[in-house]
């Protein structure tokens, strides 16, 4: 069996698995009350005018929590990837020293 080709692959796998994640992490970003567009209610204009700008800020909060809980688990599929990268590494580096040794 040839390791050093498949220590690339792992390699490759782990990079894969770990820029999934990283960009999973980048979408996930907070969101500001100003840039959630409130579409359910009318805008109000005289005494509830008030209340438009808290309507936003509660959906955002509750957006922030969910990409809180959605960058949590990125971290998570980061940490896979960057795992299985280490595997490859490490089965690069012994694949190296059996084949100096075996010849």
């Amino acid at each position: 069996m040839d390791f050093k080709k498949l220590s690339v692959f792992i390699i490759i796998a782990g990079l894969a698995i770990a820029l999934i994640g990283g960009v999973y992490y980048g979408m996930n970003q907070p969101v500001m009350a100003k840039t959630i567009p409130d579409n359910a209610i009318p805008p109000g204009q005289y005494w509830d005018a008030f209340a438009d700008n808290i309507s936003r800020q509660g959906e955002a909060r509750f957006e922030n929590i969910n990409r809180i809980r959605n960058r949590e688990s990125a971290k998570q599929i980061i940490i896979v990837g960057v795992i299985v990268l280490i595997a490859g590494i490490v089965v690069l580096a012994s694949a190296k020293k059996k084949g100096d040794g075996a010849s």
